[in-house]
């Protein structure tokens, strides 16, 4: 089987761990302290409260080469002073399979800063965070983990959780799948060159690929 015949395999997950992790200024932390309906990201004096996300990969074959990887969330909520923004930051990292306060410090590879409002940009938004999947992917991780951080004070912005009723957040993996003995290097070149399709009739709206 060569490059040429490989076709582009897609798969829609649901988070299989998600939650709001707070630490505040006396060294308490709470997970999901008022519910799970919604999973909000927002800074002040006393509480920084974080949202996380966890991905199960078990259905994405480890010989995969990543093409097109899109986060969504429904954003619902937000708050601070109207007319005011903030900014806020999404990183990835390799999960367990569940949430918990262990997640609130994983900053380490991030994958985009963006602005938000107040009020914010209501309704789905989606983010790209193909780069981070395929690194997870080829680094043997099971969970795939996102967590949102807010980098300014006051601004507060909110995505249906698991206890909303409003849409709920996914990862759309696209990949195509080298096969035993099949043309790495040419599978692999076969991806880039669909990488850069994708880009070309892609226009984001957004800073950070949101739509």
């Amino acid at each position: 089987m060569t490059a040429e015949l490989a076709l582009a395999n897609e798969i829609v997950l649901s988070p299989v761990a998600e939650a709001n992790l707070r630490h505040d200024s006396f060294g308490q932390n709470f997970i999901n302290l008022y519910g799970n309906y919604e999973l909000a990201a927002n800074l002040n004096q006393i509480n920084d409260d974080r949202a996380v996300l966890e991905f199960a990969m078990a259905g994405l074959p480890l010989n995969s080469v990543i093409t097109s990887a899109k986060l969504s969330v429904y954003v619902y909520a937000g708050g601070g002073t109207t007319g005011s923004f903030g900014q806020f930051t999404w990183y990835g990292y390799a999960g367990d399979g569940a949430a918990s306060m262990d997640d609130y410090y994983k900053t380490q590879q991030a994958i985009v800063t963006f602005t938000e409002g107040v009020p914010p940009t209501y309704g789905l938004t989606t983010f790209n965070v193909t780069s981070v999947v395929q690194s997870l992917l080829a680094g043997g991780s099971a969970y795939d983990g996102f967590l949102l951080t807010a980098l300014s004070q006051n601004v507060l912005v909110g995505f249906a959780g698991p206890g909303s009723s409003m849409i709920q957040p996914k990862l759309d993996v696209t990949y195509v799948t080298v096969p035993d003995g099949g043309d790495t290097a040419g599978l692999f070149g076969a991806g880039v060159a669909m990488l850069f399709y994708l880009a070309r009739n892609t226009s984001p709206t957004r800073s950070g690929t949101r739509c």
